[in-house]
């Protein structure tokens, strides 16, 4: 089965009620064995293999504790606490299914091409580390997309991008997410580039059955960069990256700097995205309430400020980090910042 065809599979409430989900979680659970096979012939550790095997229920939990979707729109299960799946999430279990993901640790990980218009510099003898944005990439005045978030702006500049055989000339990404109106020129014989758009890499997921506590994701990395070496030799990858709500710069502004979030963005190297919608991440963090705001539950300090800031007029959109592996061994000192000033 092609994983996007299963988007389209139909709900079968008409023909099973309430029931409807609990038939794609039992076809989940019929792939087990073949995914099990798949990690014996790799000598995946079982500790891996169950946890990866675990993200079905999460989904189910989630399922049964707060709904599904249908056609973009949020609703529950017509009879309160039912188990099951819905189809919008049978492309990314598949992956879990045909052995393309593994969960580590606190994170899961699975191999792809770098898709973003930039390229990646490392200085030959200090390893620090620049991106630069492709040409033809429009900015509003404060770095991001233009449009992103839907903020549109005036006064939006247009990216340049030259190469010649001894130096490269653009404009920078600073390491907290957005692109520098000033350019920067790299003599070549001091700077390689050592990633490209369609280049390999890690992408980085969440699993959404706890917290991200911080060392816990720093453990997950060390091991990462043993583990695919070790059970995929065949897919190489140049980078660790991730695109993500939480990835936001603003919870910077928004939430304590000892936050497992902003901590985590001060360790990758961030940069933007063209975000279309304006409050990504509400699901995650307000779950059941995500279309009752007025609503919705002030019982943490993250949800306090997001609909603090959502009230002042301010947007959520999604944004990317990258690391490389070769500074993973530095989680906890913000090398990306520090090497920027």
């Amino acid at each position: 089965v092609a994983p996007s065809d299963t988007r389209h599979w139909p709900l079968l409430t008409s023909l099973l009620g309430d029931f409807g989900g609990a038939f794609y979680l039992l076809i989940a659970l019929s792939g087990i064995p073949h995914s099990r096979a798949i990690h014996q012939s790799r000598n995946i550790p079982d500790d891996i293999a169950r946890n990866t095997y675990r993200d079905i229920y999460v989904w189910a939990q989630q399922y049964h504790d707060i709904g599904t979707f249908k056609d973009g729109r949020f609703f529950h299960p017509g009879q309160p606490g039912c188990w099951g799946l819905c189809t919008r999430i049978f492309p990314w279990l598949l992956s879990h299914l045909y052995g393309h993901l593994y969960r580590v640790g606190r994170l899961q990980y699975k191999t792809g091409p770098f898709r973003q218009p930039m390229r990646v510099y490392r200085h030959r003898q200090t390893g620090h580390i620049r991106l630069l944005i492709e040409a033809g990439q429009t900015f509003r005045t404060d770095g991001h997309y233009n449009g992103s978030g839907g903020i549109e702006d005036s006064n939006a500049w247009t990216s340049t991008l030259a190469e010649t055989p001894t130096q490269v000339t653009g404009h920078p990404i600073h390491p907290s997410g957005y692109v520098l109106h000033n350019s920067v020129t790299l003599t070549l014989t001091d700077w390689e580039c050592v990633l490209n758009t369609g280049d390999p890499i890690l992408e980085i997921h969440i699993p959404e059955d706890g917290p991200m506590e911080f060392n816990a994701c720093g453990e997950s990395l060390q091991h990462i960069i043993e583990f695919f070496p070790k059970h995929f030799p065949e897919h190489p990858f140049k980078a660790i990256c991730c695109t993500s709500w939480f990835l936001d710069p603003i919870y910077q502004k928004l939430l304590s700097k000892t936050s497992n979030i902003v901590r985590f963005q001060r360790e990758c190297y961030l940069y933007p995205l063209h975000s279309r919608g304006n409050r990504s991440g509400l699901e995650r963090i307000f779950g059941s309430h995500v279309h009752d705001l007025a609503n919705a539950p002030h019982n943490s300090s993250m949800r306090i400020a997001v609909l603090d800031h959502l009230e002042a007029g301010g947007v959520l959109i999604s944004g990317g980090a990258l690391l490389f592996p070769e500074h993973v061994s530095a989680w906890g000192t913000q090398s990306y910042l520090q090497q920027f000033q």
